[in-house]
């Protein structure tokens, strides 16, 4: 009996490499952003932020508005989650002769890595108090208020859920850019391209910086 132990370890060996081989690896849901959860409001900047600038820029710089989303992960780690944003609003300086300021559809797009599971996950965007004089129209903040907003999220370059702050009947994206509406990147800011980025690190994970 003795003498069988060496072969009786290497089928033992062998019989659980072939469970833990033919055992399949566990399937978690992708990334779901949480319904009803897009916020556009006026934004509170941190009071360590107040310091420093122009007349002008203190007397605007209660005028921040922010866009809020949140959302959900059930894999244990997730490698990288990317949100996609489309705000539409109204330039004032591309009215030229026409009666009414052109639409313009603002976006943005943050990565976030190694996302923990869990639930309520937030990720914004800003929009600075002067973009808020541009894209407000005539209303100007109020104008921002009456804005849609649509947020994407992708995982491995694939979208995997949508939603609308307004529900819409058909696409309203490809509608306004068939109506003329221009996409326009660079003007909402991801968490890390505000400068008050530093006071609110807890409420965020990891954002991807750009390779240079």
């Amino acid at each position: 009996m003795i003498a069988n132990w060496p072969f009786q370890w290497m089928a033992l060996i062998l019989w659980l490499g072939l469970g833990v081989a033919g055992a399949q690896a566990p399937k978690f849901e992708p990334v779901l952003l949480q319904k009803g959860s897009i916020k556009l409001d006026k934004y509170q900047l941190p009071g360590e932020a107040r310091r420093g600038g122009s007349a002008t820029t203190k007397e605007l710089g209660d005028d921040w508005y922010a866009i809020e989303v949140k959302f959900d992960t059930q894999a244990p780690l997730t490698g990288e989650i990317t949100l996609k944003f489309y705000a539409d609003m109204v330039d004032t300086l591309k009215r030229g002769d026409a009666k009414e300021d052109p639409i313009v559809i603002l976006t943005a797009e943050t990565t976030y890595i190694n996302v923990p599971a869990g639930r309520g996950h937030v990720a914004m965007v800003y929009l600075h108090p002067t973009s808020v004089l541009r894209y407000g129209g005539i209303r100007g903040a109020e104008g921002i208020k009456k804005a849609n907003v649509r947020v994407e999220a992708l995982e491995g370059g694939e979208k995997v859920d949508e939603i609308d702050m307004k529900e819409e009947k058909t696409d309203w994206v490809k509608d306004m850019q068939a109506q003329g509406a221009t996409l326009v990147p660079g003007v909402l800011l991801s968490p890390d391209q505000v400068a008050f980025h530093a006071f609110e690190v807890t409420k965020f994970n990891q954002i991807k910086r750009a390779v240079r």
